[in-house]
Formats: C-alpha cells, sequence, structure tokens
C-alpha cells in the first residue's frame, strides 16, 4: 500500500478481496468461531495503526490503514450460510468497504477510480469463487486432463510473447555501479519540479543529459544543463507532473560512453535534498525471460495457497473428528 500504484488499479480491490477470502478460508478450518475472523481483522488493524505510528515517530512515508475487519465482519453476520456462500459474498463486498477507504487516505495509498469499482465487484465475486473452489466447497466442473494442461501452457506462452509491449506499473528505481556521490535537490511546485545536482571537483568528464520522473508506468522528460560558471554544477527542469509521488532522475553520461543517473521521490509542494549515489544505469534484460519466470513464479505461489487451503480444510475436519 503506498502512493505510487505497483500494478493497474484495475487489479487493487480485487487483490484484496482475495487475500480476505484466503484468510477467511483458513480462519474458519483453524480458528473456528463465529467472530473469529472479526477478532483477527481488529489485530490485523491494531498492528498497520501501531505500524503507521511507527513510521511517523521515524520520518518514514507512511501506509493506509485497511478496514479489514470491517470486510471480515461480514462472514460472522453470514455465520449460518455455507463457507462457499461466505467467501463469494465477502468477495462482492469488500471492495465496496475498501473503496471508501482508499478516498479518505489517498495521500498515503492507491486511489482507485470510481469507473474501476463495477469492475473490482465483478471481479472480488470471481476472487471468493475461486477461493471456495480451491477450498473444496464449491465444485467446479470437470475438464479434461489434456485442455487443462495445454490452457495453461497457452497462457504461459501467450503473456512471454504479448507482455514484450506491456507498459511496466511497478517501479522500483534501481542502482547500478555506483560511481560517485552528489547532493541532489528536486524542489516541486504544482505540475513543476526543478533539479539541481552538485558534485565535488574533479567532475569535468560528466555531461548533462537530461531530467527524467517516472510513476507507476509514466514517464515524463525534461531539460539538464551543466552550469557554465562552474564544472560541478547541474540544473534543469521538468513539467507536466500529475498528483502522487514522482520519482525525479538527472540523467548525465561520461567519455566512455555509460548512463549515469541519481534520483530522488517528491510529492506535491515537496523540497528534497539529499546526498544520492550517481550510478551507471543496469542494462534493460530480455521481458520475455522475465514474463517466462514471472508466470512460472506465479504458477507456483497459487499452487502454494491452493495446497494451503486444502491442507487446512483438511486439518480442520481432523481436530472435528
Amino acid at each position: 500500500d503506498s502512493d505510487v500504484p505497483q500494478f493497474s488499479t484495475v487489479w487493487f480491490l480485487p487483490v484484496a478481496a482475495l487475500g480476505l477470502c484466503i484468510a477467511a478460508a483458513l480462519l474458519d478450518d483453524l480458528l473456528p468461531g463465529r467472530w473469529t475472523p472479526t477478532a483477527a481483522g481488529v489485530a490485523y488493524m491494531v498492528i498497520r495503526v501501531l505500524t503507521v505510528l511507527l513510521l511517523a515517530t521515524l520520518g518514514f512515508s507512511l501506509t493506509v490503514i485497511p478496514p479489514v475487519a470491517i470486510a471480515l465482519l461480514m462472514v460472522g453476520v453470514f455465520a449460518s450460510r455455507p463457507l462457499g456462500f461466505r467467501l463469494v459474498t465477502l468477495g462482492v463486498i469488500s471492495p465496496l468497504i475498501w473503496w471508501p477507504f482508499l478516498r479518505i487516505q489517498a495521500s498515503v495509498t492507491t486511489v482507485v477510480p470510481l469507473s474501476q469499482l463495477p469492475a473490482a465487484v465483478m471481479l472480488g465475486a470471481g476472487a471468493g469463487l475461486l477461493v471456495a473452489i480451491a477450498h473444496g466447497d464449491i465444485r467446479a466442473p470437470r475438464l479434461p486432463g489434456t485442455l487443462v494442461k495445454t490452457t495453461v501452457m497457452v497462457a504461459i506462452v501467450a503473456a512471454s510473447i504479448g507482455g514484450t509491449s506491456e507498459r511496466v506499473w511497478a517501479h522500483d528505481p534501481g542502482q547500478g555501479e555506483h560511481v560517485r556521490e552528489g547532493q541532489l535537490t528536486v524542489d516541486r511546485h504544482g505540475v513543476q519540479a526543478t533539479v539541481a545536482a552538485t558534485f565535488s571537483s574533479p567532475c569535468g568528464e560528466l555531461r548533462a543529459v537530461r531530467t527524467v520522473a517516472r510513476r507507476a508506468g509514466q514517464t515524463l522528460t525534461g531539460t539538464l544543463y551543466k552550469d557554465k560558471s562552474t564544472t560541478c554544477e547541474f540544473a534543469g527542469s521538468i513539467k507536466g507532473l500529475n498528483a502522487g509521488r514522482w520519482f525525479v532522475y538527472a540523467e548525465m553520461r561520461v567519455a566512455d560512453g555509460r548512463h549515469l543517473e541519481m534520483w530522488l521521490p517528491v510529492k506535491e509542494g515537496e523540497r528534497a535534498t539529499a546526498d544520492r549515489s550517481l550510478y551507471a544505469a543496469p542494462g534493460s534484460t530480455s521481458n520475455t525471460t522475465k514474463n517466462l519466470a514471472g508466470g512460472s513464479l506465479l504458477i507456483v505461489v497459487v499452487a502454494l495457497f491452493v495446497t494451503c487451503l486444502r491442507l487446512g480444510r483438511r486439518a480442520g475436519a481432523t481436530a472435528v473428528a
């Protein structure tokens, strides 16, 4: 949870619903009780409140306090109904409960547009249904084994090929080989940010390239110049920044052709100054390789979740017996 979306916002609430449904199913097996899910939700919210207080005390950026207790309250309300029904209901209701909390805490979390809420509700229902099937509460229609294997392989290949042109939503500013250290200042006012970078002498080998601002798949570029009166000061600006936290870069190069960069995160009306590493940006890697590795890892994670749900159901049945 941050104010920089890590993936397309249409998936934010369905992913939250999926996590809640998995938790509700495991709690139903391992800690049975009508209000146990609600109690677990309250405990989790208390932990998040304490986390926010700690982050604020240490001067770090904050995180959202999710309304998991309110959502899990629905599991207790419908305790007389089969678990499959409760999971699908939780998947439908949780996006509706979660959405206004994101709006209230917009400065520290991803905000989902209202236009995406209907899709989130439908995907949340699908998440609840998938958990109910994986848990064994709803029997899925039997498909031929060959069809299932073929579908999985086609999906992996399609993801690896089609993903080469996909926009990357996550943004984790990478670090490469450290070249030297300098002081970077970013002063942001509305849609514009000014950038200043200062280094100790000698630094005549540094050449200005540009300024760049990145946020959740968006990339903006601006100007960067070396101050004519000194060889170690650079200044530039960039326009077009909308709401939220942006990662602002100063990009340079040296005589051997290496591309160098340094960056700072800034929010609206913020002026940030820090000693930062000027590093050689790592080269790009194959998107096909990334997508194949990511797809394989996703299959492993799904298999682990299904295994945990089935083991939880078995453990609950053994305890009752």
